[in-house]
């Protein structure tokens, strides 16, 4: 006669067999269970597919830290570029383009702009002036500048720079003296301004980073900043191109 426990061993075997064989038959039926069974693992069962990664969901730089990236790009090549020294030079172009806009005078931009951007404001003074209108700025104050983005490539050097003003500017009919363009309110505004220089350009060295005080040709005294002698025009530091005013737009993206 069986042992008790022996007899109970094969009942709960049985049972098992049972239950792992509807198991079994449940996992076929429904595509979207798996059971891993002692029979069907191995080496590639037991490894698992890694979740593929959502990039969109990932932490992105702030604009911010994407314009201090660019500008670090930029020193990379022109190791003497200094934020600072950049807006400085950028704000005295930018109030001279302000001043011959309210003068209508396109060759006061020749020293701080592009040819191709001269040419553009030529042409928008004549068509004022065959329309009968007349600019009319006064009043203007640079209230902040920032770079928001630098481009480098084979064509050029490009950097946008966000003017803060404040002032009054607008075209009216020179007869009329009613405005056509603009508000005869003081108003506060932005203008996005880009900067371009040829490629390759490096900046020169000032008096305060080690660039030359004398002409090492000729003895002169040399302008802080200079890239070439005024005397003599011997090379000093940089390549000597000039950042000059290319575009203004109301709008980063126009």
């Amino acid at each position: 006669m069986p042992d008790g426990s022996d007899f109970m061993g094969d009942i709960f075997r049985f049972v098992g067999a049972v239950l792992n064989m509807l198991f079994k038959l449940d996992a076929q039926s429904n595509p979207r269970m798996t059971i891993w069974t002692s029979d069907s693992l191995s080496g590639d069962a037991m490894m698992t597919t890694p979740l593929p990664i959502d990039v969109s969901a990932m932490p992105q730089p702030t604009g911010t830290q994407r314009t201090h990236d660019e500008i670090a790009t930029l020193q990379q090549i022109d190791p003497d570029f200094n934020e600072m020294e950049f807006l400085a030079m950028g704000n005295a172009q930018y109030n001279a383009y302000v001043a011959a806009d309210g003068a209508m005078d396109p060759d006061a931009l020749a020293a701080v702009a592009t040819p191709s951007f001269v040419d553009v404001y030529r042409k928008e003074v004549a068509d004022w002036r065959a329309a009968g209108m007349r600019r009319v700025v006064r009043g203007m104050t640079t209230t902040g500048s920032a770079i928001i983005k630098v481009s480098v490539d084979g064509t050029r050097q490009a950097v946008i720079v966000r003017f803060s003003a404040s002032g009054v500017r607008f075209t009216q009919d020179a007869d009329s003296g009613v405005a056509t363009e603009g508000s005869a309110a003081s108003q506060t505004f932005s203008d996005f301004v880009t900067f371009v220089r040829p490629p390759g350009t490096t900046t020169p060295k000032s008096a305060g980073t080690g660039g030359a005080t004398h002409c090492p040709s000729c003895g002169a005294p040399t302008t802080s900043g200079a890239a070439k002698c005024p005397f003599c025009g011997t090379q000093l530091t940089g390549t000597g191109g000039t950042w000059l005013l290319d575009h203004v737009s109301a709008s980063a993206y126009t």
